[in-house]
């Protein structure tokens, strides 16, 4: 005889009978015989979140029928049959029909500008610019300088095509506070006591020289 603490159930699921607690039948549980026949119990249509099964589909690459989770059908996915098909219909999702098209443009970890087109291909916004303007491509051993040193700055005006040597050269001077593109220093065009520009750049708009006899006049 079933003890007086249980009570005799019938599994909802596989129809074995099984002793339950009292508290839990007056709580509305104790319906399954073990954890597999809820699990079974509650697939499909049972399932609080069951969403109506499998919708039908065509897939978008090869044509063929296949069978989509319908949530996943109205969340605008499930368009293709296989991992087979969804890799080369991403290959061919380029420019703005990709799901990742950000516009088409983005920064470089140098600061550049780069440019993308629909057909996948891609490069720098200012060598584009400068190879519109010249109305040739490039060469190799030709770099384009950001006359403001504004590397996102590309308007032609702004753009002067140098070899890689000028380029180097032209930067290392430019961080020893030598010249620039466009006068002796970024604020002079010359020494302001003596007007040269032959001499480097020593501080305070004064060629080195001058910088050198001022800086001896003020501590003798």
């Amino acid at each position: 005889m079933p003890s007086k603490r249980t009570v005799p159930r019938d599994c909802l699921q596989c129809g074995t009978p099984f002793l339950a607690d009292p508290r839990e039948v007056r709580r509305g549980g104790a319906k399954f015989c073990q954890p597999s026949c809820y699990a079974r119990f509650n697939t499909g249509p049972n399932n609080a979140r069951w969403s109506g099964g499998g919708t039908q589909r065509d897939c978008r690459q090869c044509g063929r029928p296949f069978v989509a989770i319908t949530a996943n059908v109205k969340r605008g996915e499930a368009l293709y049959c296989s991992r087979v098909c969804t890799v080369p219909a991403r290959r061919e999702r380029r420019g703005p029909e990709s799901g990742r098209w950000k516009g088409g443009t983005s920064i470089s970890s140098q600061g550049y500008v780069r440019v993308h087109d629909a057909n996948g291909r891609h490069g720098f916004e200012h060598r584009r610019v400068m190879e519109s303007a010249l109305g040739r491509p490039l060469g190799t051993d030709e770099d384009v300088h950001h006359i403001n040193h504004d590397r996102q700055d590309n308007r032609p005006e702004n753009l002067v095509v140098l070899t890689k040597a000028e380029h180097q050269r032209l930067h290392a001077e430019t961080r020893r506070g030598v010249r620039t593109i466009s006068g002796w220093t970024r604020t002079h065009e010359r020494c302001v006591e003596c007007g040269t520009s032959e001499t480097p750049h020593g501080g305070g708009g004064l060629c080195k020289r001058c910088y050198l006899q001022r800086y001896r006049a003020r501590h003798r």
